[in-house]
């Protein structure tokens, strides 16, 4: 029985090694691999806190435009912003600023289009400020001229005119109410 045993002990070793170095001389368990995305990576990118800089033809800065936001999904789409506005810089003299909800503009930063848009003349402290607002404006910054041909709301103290549109010429500081206009005077 001793050498049964024995036989049996020895037997158990040999098939352990076996087992073990079978295990140990295999390739590691990978994973199997995805199937490549039909659809491409995303090309866009974002900025916060962004500021963008228009100059004139010396290279000084004419303008800057800040967003709470910057950016686009892909290339071929115009740049989208959140949070806009837009100051001329006190050498320009032009007094207008603008504030908006949103806005795109395109990569050459030609124009500017905005919604919900609040546009405010700055005047001096002999007259009060001019405040026009409009569901959105077209701002050509190389000519200078702010349109739309949805209804504005045109305020100056306590006196109020609505009109079918407005084209704003921002280096003048003139502009011109379409249209259907109605005015309310208040003393």
């Amino acid at each position: 029985m001793r050498i049964y045993s024995r036989n049996l002990l020895i037997f158990l070793a040999l098939a352990g090694f076996a087992l073990l170095s079978t295990l140990l001389a295999r390739d590691p368990v990978v994973p199997p691999t995805r199937e490549a995305r039909s659809e491409p990576a995303r090309q866009g990118f974002y900025m916060l806190d962004a500021e963008l800089l228009g100059t004139d033809d010396d290279g000084q800065i004419f303008y800057r435009v800040f967003a709470d936001r910057f950016g686009r999904e892909s290339d071929d789409e115009d740049f989208g912003l959140t949070g806009v506005r837009v100051r001329y810089a006190p050498e320009a003299d032009i007094q207008w600023e603008l504030t908006a909800t949103s806005g795109r503009m395109p990569e050459d930063r030609s124009y500017l289009d905005v919604s919900d848009v609040l546009l405010v003349m700055r005047s001096d402290r002999q007259s009060d400020d001019v405040a026009i607002e409009t569901g959105s404006l077209h701002l050509d910054a190389e000519r200078q001229i702010a349109s739309t041909d949805e209804p504005v709301i045109f305020r100056r103290g306590r006196s109020e005119t609505m009109a079918a549109g407005l084209r704003v010429d921002l280096e003048a500081n003139t502009y011109e109410l379409e249209p259907k206009v109605t005015m309310h005077f208040a003393r």
